[in-house]
């Protein structure tokens, strides 16, 4: 019974650990996704003159 308790805390915080991974790679993504569409838009820009 105690076993069953600590192994389920454990993948919990296993789960935890990679769903906060997951979500800082998702920002990093988007945050890469946004600066290059900054700069896409700003070559057009400068490249439309």
């Amino acid at each position: 019974m105690k076993k069953e308790g600590k192994t389920m805390k454990i993948g919990l915080r296993r789960g935890l650990e990679n769903f906060l991974i997951l979500m800082i790679k998702i920002t990093l993504i988007k945050d890469v996704i946004s600066y290059q569409e900054l700069k896409f838009l700003r070559n057009q820009r400068q490249s439309s003159h």
